[in-house]
């Protein structure tokens, strides 16, 4: 059992502590809830180990006064039931969720085990170095932590956090712990990105002249800020219901090119809706019923999700923009009318270039 093992350890020669473990007591003929720093250390005689000393401090009122201060404080109040809060080591090299905090959905963490490796689990690795900074920075001043980083959440995408915390000090002054709240931010940072994607998208295509050139830019920043996997610009061809890639983005080398010209009809059902004007998102292509048959070809390309942007003009559809995932993926609004913004500025440059190739 659980102190058995301990009582193992400690007559091998190790200590081993554990702190706030909440425990259930009987006081008064009730039952009471309470909370204490456990310790067992080896007691020596001669060289060895003759005994075990078993201490137990009752940090009940402490735990208590300091759920207080959590609940009662203004700055962790603003983020109350869309959080995860955390305590943290003085020095920040052990993280514990705190237990009733459950995580939201998608959240980085959702135990309540204490963590030694948080940073490296959970902080993007190119957001570790500033974390780090910032971490190093409240504690030398004794200051509010406060960040925004990237983070791999536990469905295994990533995402964005804000994270903040305070820290609780000591009578003499020194940092006892820290507790802190980890918000996530993935949707308003995601916002922003596509903004900012826009508007460098918009300065990038007024350099080029050449369509094709044009195309793939806009492939790179659809591809870049969506994390997809694959993105094209086709021309659709509508006599022969197809569309023509000439340049696309891929995520990496061993990502299958989705060059060429493509016959609307090897991959679906779905072309009549692109006809009409209407942005075909699937989340699946194995199981969507415009597109299952065809899911040997979507394999082949590495295709699991597929969403398909049309570009009009009066005669109907003239172009395509397509971005693909390796994995299934539901296609929100918000990245469907990014995607179309894109769409609709390339044409604008990419007709704005034929244009003045015919004078």
């Amino acid at each position: 059992d659980f102190i058995g093992a301990v009582y193992q350890d400690v007559l091998r020669g190790e200590t081993r502590v554990f702190n706030r473990m909440r425990l259930v007591v009987e006081r008064s003929g009730a039952p009471e809830e309470i909370w204490v720093d456990l310790g067992y250390s080896p007691a020596w005689a001669e060289g060895e180990v003759r005994g075990i000393v078993k201490t137990a401090v009752d940090v009940t009122a402490d735990v208590h006064a300091t759920n207080a201060l959590l609940l009662n404080d203004e700055r962790f109040h603003t983020y109350a039931g869309s959080s995860v809060v955390y305590r943290m080591s003085a020095d920040w090299s052990e993280m514990h969720q705190l237990p009733g905090r459950g995580a939201p959905a998608g959240a980085a963490t959702g135990t309540t085990a204490a963590s030694g490796t948080w940073l490296g689990d959970i902080i993007d690795p190119d957001d570790q170095p500033a974390v780090a900074g910032a971490i190093a920075q409240a504690i030398r001043t004794r200051g509010v932590f406060e960040h925004e980083h990237r983070v791999r959440l536990a469905d295994g995408t990533p995402g964005w956090m804000l994270s903040r915390a305070v820290p609780l000090l000591a009578p003499d002054g020194t940092i006892r712990e820290w507790f802190g709240t980890a918000v996530d931010i993935s949707a308003r940072k995601q916002r922003e990105l596509r903004q900012a994607a826009l508007l460098g998208l918009g300065d990038r295509l007024r350099m080029v002249n050449n369509a094709d050139e044009a195309a793939a830019i806009a492939s790179e920043v659809v591809g870049a800020t969506l994390g997809v996997t694959q993105a094209g610009f086709g021309r659709i061809n509508a006599v022969a219901a197809s569309t023509r890639v000439v340049r696309d983005w891929r995520a990496g080398p061993g990502v299958p090119s989705v060059v060429g010209v493509h016959a609307f009809r090897h991959y679906g059902s779905y072309y009549a809706d692109l006809q009409r004007g209407a942005v075909v998102a699937i989340a699946d292509v194995g199981t969507d019923p415009r597109t299952a048959a065809q899911w040997d070809v979507f394999r082949a390309l590495a295709v699991r999700a597929l969403l398909n942007v049309p570009v009009l003009d009066a005669s109907g559809a003239v172009g395509v923009f397509l971005a693909h995932q390796d994995r299934p993926r539901a296609w929100t609004a918000d990245e469907i009318a990014f995607v179309r913004g894109v769409a609709d500025r390339t044409w604008a440059e990419m007709a704005r270039i034929d244009a003045a190739k015919a004078l």
